[in-house]
């Protein structure tokens, strides 16, 4: 027993140098800087430093973060001058004092701006696929400052407090790792609370819905009174048009709530249309099980089904979905007139075209008038959107008076929304806009 132990001390005494000269060897590698006998001077960006450095030979290596671009120690005996550093750089050198103590001493410059210049190490994902702590931190954080800084106020509806109360919560729940589906289950609710169907937060489809994915194997539509209607299922075992009442015992109107938080919008009619598109994603992400028992009413009964369906991956489903018929692609509008009810029906389903538009709105009325027909029902159910403009040309025709869709407005354009839109050279503006009734802007610009 005895020889062992002074073997393995012997070995334990030769890694223990080795470690040692590498130590010295590394560092003896590193620019000197000698201290002597008096206060070295810290000298950052042009501006001497209260207090100089203190030489910290304990610390390995003794670390100086700074956004500074230029860097200076000095001494009685020496000068060490740091020019020119690059962002998210680090500089290494040793300190010598008089006394034959050396100290390893980094300089690290950050980014003035860590939000528009990130670490890279932050922006690096691992092959795992799993973000760290650190990284969903700063990627909430930037969210937060990238919408305050593109869009014209964040905080028009939702108070300050409130949205960043939100952000604090979100970040408190982080676990040491996590996948971007996760990051994004408490990313988005925080984005919906600013209320702006413009502003929504895109769900990872690519990282979630891989083709060994096995999800709800049903296809359903949203109805903006909050039905929820299959569109298509396998074998046809729920016909199109049934109505969804509950799906694993959760009622699908307990559904729509736990989903409703994630989506953004301004009512909850458009919450429900965007809701529509984002189903089968948010299903997956709250509500992922091995099999879904569906609980349905057949179209034009009163009586309840069930039907449980097991996961299935995306081949699994489209082999066993019905066939779809290839229909003809829809105008972006059009009308039926029914002289003998004396109303008519026109299906506004995009707002885009507006030479279409003048067009068509001519055309309408003029036949309207012709069949002196006086009321119009405008179907916009299914209209996304788009641009609006498209809808005063027909509102022009119905409104008694004139009219403009706004009497001001404000646009607002920031250093990183001209970087976004690859306009470096746009200057950073305000633009106070006042419309009258010709459509003739009248802008005020301040330059900040």
């Amino acid at each position: 027993m005895g020889v062992k132990t002074n073997t393995t001390m012997k070995k334990l005494t030769i890694l223990i140098t080795l470690l040692a000269s590498l130590s010295l060897w590394s560092t003896e590698q590193l620019p000197t800087f000698k201290v002597g006998s008096g206060p070295v001077d810290l000298i950052i960006d042009g501006r001497r430093i209260e207090g100089g450095w203190r030489v910290s030979p304990h610390l390995k290596p003794d670390i100086l973060e700074t956004t500074a671009s230029q860097i200076a120690f000095l001494s009685n005996c020496d000068t060490l001058l740091l020019d020119n550093l690059k962002e998210w750089s680090s500089h290494d050198f040793v300190m010598l004092t008089s006394t034959g103590d050396s100290a390893h001493v980094r300089i690290t410059r950050n980014a003035a701006n860590p939000f528009e210049n990130p670490n890279p190490e932050l922006l690096t994902i691992p092959r795992s696929g799993m973000l760290s702590k650190r990284q969903a931190e700063f990627d909430l954080d930037a969210l937060i400052y990238g919408l305050n800084q593109v869009h014209p106020d964040i905080f028009s509806i939702c108070k300050q407090a409130d949205l960043m109360q939100s952000l604090n919560r979100a970040k408190a729940t982080l676990p040491d790792s996590l996948t971007l589906l996760q990051l994004y289950q408490r990313a988005a609710p925080i984005v919906a609370m600013i209320g702006d169907g413009h502003t929504n937060l895109i769900y990872p489809y690519n990282s979630v819905f891989t083709a060994d994915l096995k999800r709800f194997p049903v296809y359903v539509e949203i109805l903006t009174d909050r039905t929820i209607l299959c569109t298509k299922s396998p074998d046809s075992i729920i016909g199109a048009g049934d109505k969804i009442l509950a799906i694993n015992n959760i009622s699908t109107d307990s559904i729509i709530n736990t989903m409703l938080p994630f989506v953004s919008g301004e009512r909850e009619h458009f919450k429900l249309s965007r809701l529509d598109h984002d189903f089968t994603a948010l299903f997956e992400m709250l509500y992922r099980a091995d099999s879904y028992e569906v609980t349905y009413q057949p179209r034009g009964t009163k009586k309840l089904m069930k039907y449980t369906f097991p996961a299935a991956t995306w081949a699994e489903i489209k082999q066993r979905m019905p066939a779809t018929r290839s229909e003809a692609k829809l105008p972006n509008y059009s009308f039926t007139a029914d002289s003998l009810n004396n109303v008519a029906v026109m299906d506004f389903r995009q707002f885009y075209g507006y030479d279409q538009m003048e067009q068509f709105a001519d055309s309408m009325f003029a036949t309207l008038a012709r069949k002196k027909i006086t009321n119009l029902i405008i179907d916009l159910r299914n209209n996304p959107g788009g641009q609006s403009g498209v809808g005063d040309i027909l509102l022009r025709y119905i409104s008694p008076k004139p009219f403009v869709q706004m009497s001001k407005a404000l646009i607002r354009i920031t250093p990183l929304t001209a970087k976004l839109m690859g306009e470096a050279g746009v200057a950073p503006t305000l633009t106070f806009v006042e419309v009258d009734s010709t459509y003739n802007f009248h802008r005020k610009y301040v330059t900040f």
